[in-house]
């Protein structure tokens, strides 16, 4: 029997994270926005989950590739908004001859559902950062 082992990052992942942190931070002590465009929202006036991770992936800004994902995981209310929360993860493949592997997660993302804001999960400090 083969266990799948979990890893929260894959090392690439979490090095492009890290490099990332202090451009995100550089761009809101300049008054950078993000709030989404007319054509980010639907029809109710909220930010649909598919529009959310369109969202994610243009502030990524970079192709994912075929075995990186990003996917709508659940809508959570956080200190009185909505957001839709967003996943991304890589397939890894253990044994290339039976196709067995497991995942790995790279990045939780959260979108504001009113504004289309963008935000990553700091998991260790349960807090939003702007993306």
């Amino acid at each position: 029997m083969h266990a799948t082992i979990f890893r929260p990052f894959t090392f690439a992942a979490l090095f492009a994270l890290v490099l990332a942190v202090p451009a995100i931070h550089a761009r809101q002590a300049a008054g950078a926005g993000d709030a989404g465009s007319a054509s980010t929202f639907g029809s109710s006036g909220m930010i649909t989950p598919e529009e959310a991770v369109r969202i994610i992936a243009k502030k990524l800004g970079r192709p994912l590739g075929k075995q990186n994902h990003l996917v709508f995981d659940r809508t959570e209310d956080r200190s009185g908004r909505s957001y839709h929360v967003v996943h991304g993860y890589e397939v890894v493949i253990d044994d290339p001859k039976t196709g067995e592997g497991h995942t790995a997660t790279w990045g939780w993302f959260f979108v504001d559902r009113k504004d289309g804001a963008a935000y990553i999960w700091d998991l260790a400090e349960d807090q939003l950062v702007r993306f």
